[in-house]
């Protein structure tokens, strides 16, 4: 997993001093980019801020996205548009969806 877009993303966050934690169902290793690797999303929601979804795992796709509503500050980008906006307006999230058109 090296030079992915998800890893240009996260070195960004770090040097703005941004604490990160990775979920990512097909990541088999403890830590990726130096950084532990959450076991499930549900572990780590509800100690979160924001989520960015960067990659369109067909397990994102299937998220309730009321999960997204159990964060601290319940923002949710999307850079994959697997996220209906209208059901994140729903759930009162603070939403952002990339490559909508």
């Amino acid at each position: 997993i090296q030079l992915t877009p998800a890893e240009q993303v996260i070195n960004k966050l770090q040097d703005l001093g941004v604490k990160i934690y990775i979920y990512d169902p097909y990541f088999k290793s403890k830590k990726v980019f130096g950084i532990t690797v959450a076991e499930n999303i549900e572990n780590v929601i509800s100690t979160v801020d924001a989520s960015i979804i960067l990659t369109a795992h067909d397990e994102f796709k299937k998220i309730e996205i009321a999960l997204f509503s159990k964060m601290l500050n319940p923002i949710l980008i999307d850079t994959r548009g697997i996220i209906d906006p209208l059901l994140a307006k729903n759930e009162k999230l603070i939403f952002r969806g990339l490559g909508r058109g």
